[in-house]
């Protein structure tokens, strides 16, 4: 494995880092579009969380996707500014590091996201068949939606992880490349 192997692994697993960030906020805009919807288009608190999750994920979504898609491009400038274009003794299989990327996030996802799940599901549930009731824990249907979704989508990528690793493992191929050498 050749350094310019290893950066462009760090720069793609950075990026899909960064897609993970953005899941929750394509979550919320998902929720905000709706609610906004729901109250008729007016402006208000919905208006700006839907204009401000908009931005971030825009922000993240494009980041991400230059990053993966141009991770070669940059690691070769890297590698040809810092004269680093030499060998690594590593024994690694770069499909087995980004499973493993894969499975930690979908493994963390669902440690965080389930416990909430459920709590707020019995909430709503508990409050929506008990209408005397005075409990300051509002849930909406909306937000046990979001939080649903983000479970379902950290289990589909702990299912699919061989899938996305093979997928991502096949962006890095190297073998033909030529690094400029300015010391030779």
């Amino acid at each position: 494995m050749k350094k310019l192997d290893v950066l462009q692994l760090t720069l793609i697993s950075i990026g899909i880092l960064v897609l993970y960030n953005a899941i929750p906020i394509s979550i919320q805009f998902i929720s905000y579009a709706f609610m906004w919807f729901y109250e008729g288009l007016k402006g208000g608190d919905y208006m700006y969380g839907f204009i401000e999750t908009i931005l971030f994920l825009a922000l993240y979504l494009i980041f991400s996707i230059y990053l993966i898609n141009n991770s070669k491009k940059i690691a070769t400038t890297i590698i040809n500014k810092t004269h680093l274009n030499t060998e690594i003794n590593l024994n690694l299989n770069k499909t087995e590091i980004i499973y493993v990327v894969f499975i930690a996030m979908g493994l963390y996802g669902m440690i965080t996201n389930l416990p909430s799940l459920i709590r707020d599901g019995y909430f709503f549930i508990k409050v929506s068949n008990d209408f005397n009731s005075n409990q300051s824990v509002k849930i909406t249907g909306g937000m046990l939606f979001t939080k649903a979704c983000t479970v379902g989508l950290f289990f589909t990528l702990l299912y699919y992880a061989d899938v996305f690793s093979d997928f991502f493992s096949k962006k890095i191929n190297n073998e033909e490349d030529e690094i400029d050498n300015p010391i030779s």
